[in-house]
């Protein structure tokens, strides 16, 4: 996921990475609550969310950080 915001301030988590968890996971997140903490992009709430998660709880501090999910969260109409 891409913000147009300073890229040297974020350090998303990589494809690979991403991947990794959600296969350890995959069997166990249907209608799972998921913790996406210090969520930078929301790449790994939004990534839980499509593998079945009912709610995703993002934490993350940065007020330009939590206004880009925003918007990809209502981009991708999962609010």
């Amino acid at each position: 996921m891409k913000t147009g915001r300073n890229p040297k301030a974020l350090r998303p988590t990589t494809g690979k990475v991403r991947e990794a968890l959600f296969n350890i996971l995959r069997g166990g997140m249907k209608d799972a609550v998921f913790l996406d903490l210090y969520a930078g992009t929301g790449a790994v709430g939004i990534e839980a969310i499509r593998q079945g998660a009912s709610e995703v709880i993002f934490v993350e501090a940065g007020k330009t950080n939590t206004a880009d999910i925003s918007v990809a969260l209502n981009r991708l109409r999962f609010t």
